[in-house]
């Protein structure tokens, strides 16, 4: 087999350019990637049963939920706002999630408050947006996988798989860090409960999502 590509004279017309047309060697057999394996038994699991899967496209409810969270090496926490209060958890983590990575550890807790709020039916046909300062998490979330982290990439994947499940939307949005502890939530991983939100302020405070960048840097931008 050759190769060869057509390109336009000076007339207009396509014409073969030899100049370039040369031998192709094609291998008979490639080596997989190593992550092909894995790929393969989530697509298994995203085409598995007789009907197609449904993605929605527009939430089915008026309301739309804020969650916020983050995690340190001893505890996490998170808020849900739903727009009539906020239900806050805080906990510690045992000593095999403390072995984890800090990545692992922020992108789990976020994880496992949405799977519980999937499996209550609290998010069927809604849309929720997750606020997280770890720029890996909310990377990974949108890229499909860590190149670095199985573990974070299957985080990830049930996430999808319970966006799917629930009928729902959702969305990750990195914030500051500095964002993150005005709002309150970074103290919850350590059990304080008198910052931000959690004395009684607003989320929509911390959170400005119907500001623009030049309104929120107040003229820097």
């Amino acid at each position: 087999r050759r190769r060869s590509a057509l390109i336009q004279d000076e007339e207009g017309n396509w014409v073969e350019d030899e100049r370039i047309d040369e031998p192709t060697v094609e291998p008979e057999w490639v080596n997989p990637s190593p992550r092909l394996s894995r790929d393969l038994t989530h697509l298994a699991k995203l085409l598995e049963g007789d009907d197609p899967a449904c993605e929605l496209i527009r939430a089915g409810k008026v309301s739309v939920g804020y969650l916020l969270g983050d995690a340190s090496g001893q505890g996490f926490g998170s808020g849900l706002f739903d727009g009539q209060g906020v239900a806050y958890e805080s906990a510690s983590w045992g000593a095999q999630a403390q072995s984890k990575s800090s990545n692992w550890r922020e992108a789990c807790n976020l994880t496992d408050r949405v799977l519980r709020l999937v499996r209550s039916g609290t998010l069927k046909g809604g849309e929720l947006i997750i606020f997280t300062d770890n720029t890996t998490f909310e990377s990974t979330f949108y890229k499909g996988y860590s190149a670095v982290s199985e573990e974070l990439t299957d985080l990830v994947f049930s996430l999808r798989l319970a966006e799917r499940e629930a009928g729902c939307i959702i969305h990750v949005v990195h914030i500051a860090g500095t964002r993150m502890k005005e709002s309150g939530i970074d103290g919850l991983s350590r059990g304080d409960l008198y910052e931000g939100i959690m004395k009684g302020e607003s989320p929509l405070k911390y959170i400005p999502l119907s500001q623009g960048a030049v309104e929120r840097s107040r003229g820097r931008v």
